[in-house]
C-alpha cells in the first residue's frame, strides 16, 4: 500500500509496520511494540485530519488519561516513541490528509 491521501490512519499504521518489517529489519519484538503503543495511541490519532494537527494534539491529553488510569510515565514515554517514529514517517511520506 502507498502512502495517500485516502489512506485511514490506521493503514498508514499498519504500512508503516510493514515497512519497518520488511524495509528496516526490525525484530519481532519491536513490531509488538509498536503494535501497543499504536493500541494505547490509536484513539488520539485517528481523531485528526493532518499530521500537523496530529503532532500537536495527540500526546498531552492521552498522557494524562493514562497517568489518572495508572500507567507509568515510562511507560507512555516508551509508547509516545513508537507514535513519534511513525509521525517522521508520516512527514516523511509527505502525507497531508487522510
Amino acid at each position: 500500500m502507498e502512502k495517500s491521501s485516502s489512506s485511514t490512519v490506521a493503514e498508514l499504521f499498519t504500512t508503516f509496520v510493514r515497512e519497518r518489517r520488511y524495509i528496516k529489519g526490525v525484530s519481532s519484538r519491536t513490531e509488538g511494540w509498536y503494535l501497543q503503543s499504536w493500541k494505547a495511541f490509536s484513539h488520539a490519532v485517528e481523531a485528526h485530519s493532518t499530521v500537523a494537527a496530529l503532532a500537536k494534539g495527540v500526546f498531552a491529553p492521552t498522557a494524562q488519561s493514562m497517568i489518572q488510569r495508572g500507567v507509568s510515565p515510562i511507560t507512555i514515554n516508551t509508547y509516545a516513541r513508537a507514535i513519534n517514529a511513525f509521525l517522521r514517517w508520516l512527514r516523511k511520506g509527505s502525507v497531508r490528509r487522510w
